[in-house]
């Protein structure tokens, strides 16, 4: 409470003295700590939505175009359409423009795979397990060694 009424007067002094105008927006963003191209990243990651990331990997770029964290979010607007959305003919306009300006970047060898395999069927996966796998689908023991037990038998 003393630090606030210390910064209000101090603030009304300077007003009175210099007669300007303080915007409180303007103090707010000297106060808070600048963010980084990772916090917007990582909250882009962090969205419930997949529309909600793209909108924020869209921002992030818009602000930070040449940052290298804004080429993996130019790579992610296009995985996201692919991968949430299901929507292969925005996620290869997104990686047809990713690949534009990045062509050597080493995210394009993945954003070339996407596009040649998004339209593909996901191969499908054999469940089977061997009856004598173990618990939980662990693979069985092929080296035929005995686990040491201790000498109350306990492993």
């Amino acid at each position: 409470d003393r630090e606030s009424a210390y910064a209000r007067a101090l603030l009304d002094s300077l007003k009175e003295r210099s007669n300007a105008t303080v915007f409180s927006d303007s103090i707010e963003a000297a106060v808070r700590p600048a963010r980084t191209t990772q916090d917007y990243f990582k909250e882009a990651q962090a969205a419930v939505s997949p529309q909600q990331r793209i909108d924020l990997y869209r921002t992030l770029v818009k602000r930070f175009p040449n940052d290298s964290v804004s080429v993996q979010a130019e790579f992610m607007i296009g995985f996201t359409y692919a991968e949430d959305l299901g929507d292969s003919d925005q996620a290869r306009q997104e990686l047809e423009k990713f690949l534009a300006r990045h062509p050597n970047h080493e995210l394009a060898t993945s954003a070339k795979w996407m596009m040649e395999n998004m339209d593909k069927p996901a191969p499908e996966l054999d469940e089977e397990v061997p009856a004598d796998a173990g618990e939980r689908g662990a693979a069985p023991d092929t080296t035929g060694t005995v686990p040491r037990q201790g000498s109350d038998g306990s492993p």
